[in-house]
């Protein structure tokens, strides 16, 4: 891990990870009872990019334990950024070596020819999240779009990470069909907030409880960052369970990597389902204002893990002051100037 960043630095995940190990052998203590874990910790307060190009000293640390337990089936999990996990991935690829990312989002990350061991458990899907926002622009004839990005002043505070592949995935593709969206892009500086994830509040109380104990600091978060770390070790573990002696004997960084494809798993938190391509795959829930109940609701949900299928609720035809859904372009325009002439009428 590196650095101390407060959002996903050393002391916001490192507890979770100590959580889900113990609840994970206390589970299945004689099919994990040979697992031992270390920690890569580089102290320090860094951006995304300056994490990166710090990734080579590290990877010289790495290499140093892989080779001292150049006999066990080494596994290594990242926190990291998606410019930590490339720079790492081709490490990890080297030394055939399988990288598990809690974090990174880039798309580069599933081209298995550069990474064939990389397998990454992003709580935000970046390629489903751009299909259905297609899907919402096609279902209502909307070709003029505003791309609003939270992508600047990004500080190592901030989940920039976030932001910035959100943005530019989303603008790399509609920005693509120039001959189909008509794309405004406006960037401003993101205010993060947290979310609320009081179904995990005892299992996260624990986190922090260890966090006090065995680190001597806490600050635990209650975000999604820490929920996939739960989620990455959980899954790794289950995984390994899974596997006899003689078949554990037998892996390395890419066999092992196609052990986590094209499947589905339940931990504590949330199903989590990884691609064909490695990366995680979510469904989307897009909401909408409900005026009767003061509240944001599903109006449609876009299911990606079941083929791109797509629900719709009552929620979805309702539109407040109108009878239907605003037209893609204003009858006189966005100014008024499509009804100039007709004013003095």
């Amino acid at each position: 891990m590196i650095g101390d960043n407060p959002s996903l630095g050393y002391f916001v995940q490192s507890p979770a990870y100590d959580v889900a190990f113990s609840r994970a052998v206390g589970l299945y203590p004689d099919a994990l009872r040979n697992i031992t874990r270390q920690t890569v910790y580089k102290p320090g307060v860094f951006s995304c990019s300056e994490a990166a190009e710090i990734i080579p000293f590290v990877a010289v640390q790495i290499s140093n334990i892989l080779d001292e337990h150049r006999f066990d089936f080494n596994v290594l999990i990242s926190p990291g950024c998606s410019l930590e996990v490339m720079t790492l991935g081709d490490f990890a690829r080297e030394w055939n070596v399988p990288l598990l990312a809690t974090i990174a989002i880039d798309e580069s990350l599933t081209n298995a020819q550069r990474y064939p061991t990389v397998v990454t458990f992003p709580s935000s899907d970046q390629i489903t999240l751009v299909r259905a926002i297609m899907f919402l622009l096609d279902r209502f004839s909307w070709t003029t779009v505003s791309l609003i990005c939270g992508d600047q002043n990004l500080n190592v505070s901030d989940v920039g990470v976030y932001y910035l592949a959100a943005c530019r995935g989303i603008f790399t593709v509609l920005g693509g069909q120039k001959d189909k969206y008509n794309l405004h892009v406006q960037h401003f500086d993101p205010k993060v907030k947290e979310g609320d994830l009081d179904a995990y509040s005892s299992v996260l109380r624990n986190a922090a409880t260890q966090s006090r104990d065995v680190h001597g600091f806490c600050y635990f978060q209650l975000n999604d960052i820490t929920i996939s770390a739960l989620e990455v070790m959980t899954i790794l573990l289950k995984v390994i369970r899974d596997l006899s002696p003689l078949e554990m004997g037998m892996q390395n960084g890419m066999t092992f990597r196609q052990l986590f494809l094209n499947r589905k798993f339940n931990p504590f938190s949330r199903p989590v389902y990884i691609g064909p391509k490695g990366m995680r795959i979510c469904d989307v829930h897009i909401s909408k204002f409900n005026v009767t109940s003061g509240l944001m609701e599903v109006s449609e949900e876009y299911f990606s893990v079941a083929g791109n299928s797509v629900k719709t609720y009552a929620l979805s035809t309702v539109w407040r002051g109108r009878n239907g859904p605003p037209v893609n372009r204003p009858f006189c325009g966005y100014t008024g100037e499509l009804c100039l002439g007709g004013v003095g009428d």
